[in-house]
């Protein structure tokens, strides 16, 4: 179980990246492909999360859930079967409360496959596909950046894909996600991985993200932000503005040589 684990701040050209902690009675864990009981946690945590449910005085959801009105047990029934598909990589971490070794923390990854298929979903989970088809559509555009900037293939295993993160806390729940991609970007520099890609899909996570974990923004070749606004998607343009108005392609370097 890891505990603790001290931050190197990651040289970025002529500024570091500086991740702000605050301290929580939570314990971090790697989930590994054994421990089914901790996987079925981890999956109810993010199912309750991303359908939408009050913590504390708060309305936590996520915007393109919350317009496919996919239920809490569609959820689960995705990410359960994505989490056993990935968790044998290493990349899925929890945070646990101390005393009741509740999962109250997710961050699902995987090492992203520039050649995986898109799935395609039926019966109540039919509604993913116009999910999955605006994310593609972002991985998509990572892909002709990496390889356009690089002028090489992108292969498996040089990045890793933060697919899904979410916290189910009254209040600070922010810093327990922030611990976790401090956990991962600290395994990621320790497996060679050049850096982590993710899809924000609200202002919120976007914000986190870019002022605590060291992301930015990617511009592809023509300096054009990698996003999809919700208003060009006829089942997420009543996705308020003020909650978000882009899916946007987010990219943290895991040392200065890997910056896009």
């Amino acid at each position: 179980m890891i505990k603790e684990m001290e931050k190197k701040n990651i040289e970025l050209h002529h500024d570091k990246v500086i991740i702000t902690h605050v301290e929580l009675d939570l314990d971090y864990q790697v989930v590994g492909e054994e421990d089914s009981e901790l996987i079925r946690e981890s999956a109810d945590c993010l199912a309750e999360v991303f359908s939408g449910t009050e913590i504390g005085e708060q309305k936590v959801s996520e915007p393109m859930v919350m317009a496919s009105k996919l239920s809490k047990t569609a959820m689960y029934e995705f990410i359960i079967g994505y989490l056993n598909n990935v968790v044998h990589q290493g990349l899925c971490l929890v945070a646990r409360e101390k005393n009741s070794g509740r999962v109250v923390g997710v961050l699902a990854c995987e090492d992203f496959d520039p050649n995986e298929k898109v799935p395609v979903f039926d019966g109540n989970l039919e509604p993913m596909n116009d999910i999955i088809k605006l994310i593609h559509k972002l991985d998509e555009g990572f892909i002709k950046t990496v390889e356009n900037k690089s002028n090489k293939l992108l292969e498996k295993g040089e990045y890793i894909h933060a697919f899904m993160a979410g916290a189910r806390l009254a209040s600070k729940k922010k810093y327990a996600i922030i611990k976790l991609f401090d956990i991962l970007i600290e395994i990621g520099i320790e497996r060679g991985y050049k850096g982590i890609l993710g899809e924000a899909t609200n202002q919120r996570s976007e914000k986190m993200c870019v002022n605590h974990c060291g992301f930015y923004l990617l511009k592809d070749t023509f300096n054009n932000p990698i996003q999809e606004e919700y208003k060009n998607y006829e089942k997420f343009n009543m996705v308020p503005e003020e909650v978000a108005t882009a899916c946007k392609l987010l990219y943290r370097p895991l040392g200065p040589e890997y910056k896009l």
